[in-house]
């Protein structure tokens, strides 16, 4: 009798220690609160060209990106979101970040840079899964100014793991274009091309910008571009997509013959194993076709002469695909976007 009232006593003693501890790592478990950290430094993240580390005014790092295309990158796991703190100094509409969370696709573009409308939620039971992050700078700009775009943070759960991603295996395309090439921002072809390939894109596209240099207020002149936006990249591949502001402006033959072949010199100079396609003008509805040929029959000639791939893009649209007589509409990109692609899907 006296080893059963023993056993009964040392059993409910131990009953009590386990509810005890069961009460206290529940009230434990309730006050532990979810905590989130910026996670912009951790040396996991892939920064590409055009993205510049930077102090703010409180001495701490952010990221500034210059030019259209930048993109970084990185995987996680082990939260159920992620968001970006984002801002411009230029306040156009055109302006913000585009990218996948694995594939599903996101954009934030200006004026909504505020926290809420640049969080991205995962499913709870899929927060301890690998998440991929791939995000691209676009920004179109009228009159020219350059982008300044700023990430500040870039927040998930405190327990989130930074994982590293190879960005070795992605092409590089970069373009050397005027308005066609950055008109819509990131509903441009370029940008859709780029998400066709996956591949990496520097878009060195401004409103405005010719072959020669005749156009004095024009900040950047194409040439200068090369050795700015596009040499430090080290591309694959270089798309030079410019002529149509040079017919526009009357320039002379001559001097277009001149400046055209004085960028291929230049690049294969600078990029000798670079690839270079050259592009002829698209129709415009301000100027007959037969002075545009003119014009894209000097661009071939001299690809001709070099030995690059020239392509003519005059019958690729027609007057419905044009949203001012000179700019491809929403449709159109789409359409040089495929047609592009096709070109360059085996390179």
């Amino acid at each position: 009798m006296k080893k059963i009232f023993i056993i009964l006593a040392i059993s409910s003693l131990i009953g009590f220690i386990i509810f005890l501890f069961i009460k206290v790592y529940k009230k434990t478990n309730d006050e532990i609160k979810i905590t989130d950290s910026d996670f912009i430094q951790h040396k996991n993240i892939y920064w590409g060209y055009g993205w510049k580390k930077k102090t703010d005014d409180k001495k701490k790092f952010i990221y500034s990106g210059s030019l259209p295309g930048s993109e970084f990158g990185f995987s996680f796991k082990d939260s159920d979101k992620i968001s970006f703190s984002i801002s411009s100094q230029v306040t156009a509409p055109l302006i913000g970040l585009e990218g996948w969370i694995d594939n599903n696709y996101f954009v934030f573009s200006y004026p909504s840079f505020k926290t809420p409308d640049t969080t991205l939620f995962i499913k709870k039971e899929d927060a301890n899964k690998k998440h991929q992050i791939k995000a691209r700078l676009f920004c179109y700009v009228i009159p020219y100014q350059p982008c300044d775009l700023l990430i500040k943070s870039i927040v998930l759960r405190s327990q989130a793991k930074i994982l590293k991603e190879k960005t070795d295996r992605f092409s590089k395309i970069a373009i050397l274009g005027d308005s066609i090439s950055a008109v819509l921002g990131n509903e441009n072809y370029t940008y859709k091309l780029a998400g066709l390939l996956n591949a990496h894109i520097t878009n060195s596209s401004y409103d405005g910008s010719m072959v020669t240099n005749e156009q004095n207020d024009f900040p950047i002149p194409a040439l200068a571009r090369i050795e700015n936006d596009i040499v430090p990249v080290k591309p694959n591949i270089i798309l030079i997509f410019l002529g149509t502001n040079d017919l526009g402006k009357g320039v002379s033959l001559q001097n277009f013959k001149i400046s055209y072949d004085k960028i291929i010199q230049t690049i294969r100079q600078k990029l000798p194993n670079v690839t270079i396609i050259t592009v002829g003008l698209l129709p415009r509805m301000d100027i007959k076709s037969e002075k545009i040929m003119t014009y894209s029959s000097i661009i071939e000639n001299i690809s001709r002469q070099n030995n690059l791939l020239f392509i003519n893009p005059i019958l690729w649209l027609s007057e419905k695909d044009f949203s001012d007589g000179l700019h491809p509409n929403l449709s159109a990109q789409q359409k040089l976007a495929g047609r592009f692609y096709e070109i360059l899907k085996n390179y």
